[in-house]
């Protein structure tokens, strides 16, 4: 089980290395989240970070800290070209940011 001060240890630190401008996004953790680990909301408003408390409890932390930092990878792109997706420049970002370079799993037995 992955804390929910663990992930926002990571996120915190994942933003302030790459979005020290931007610490205004938020991390939320959604109990009724099962189908995904984890989802970025790309509105220049409202940018945010959502995780699945599921996937926290159930998967180890190398995999938790791999998906906040797939939706970091999300935010990023999206701030440099005003979307987002799992081509090759958000792979290229997710890299950068040290994400596995590839769309997510999704969560099993929910």
């Amino acid at each position: 089980m992955v804390t929910k001060e663990q992930v926002q240890k990571i996120f915190d630190t994942a933003i302030e290395k790459h979005l020290p401008r931007y610490k205004f996004i938020k991390l939320y953790f959604n109990g009724r989240l099962k189908k995904v680990l984890g989802r970025a909301h790309l509105n220049v408003l409202n940018m945010s970070v959502e995780m699945s408390l599921s996937h926290m409890e159930k998967d180890t932390y190398e995999q938790v800290r791999d998906t906040v930092l797939h939706e970091i990878a999300h935010l990023v792109d999206f701030i440099r070209r005003g979307k987002s997706n799992h081509d090759s420049v958000w792979r290229a970002v997710a890299v950068e940011v040290g994400a596995a370079p590839r769309a997510s799993k999704f969560l099993k037995n929910s």
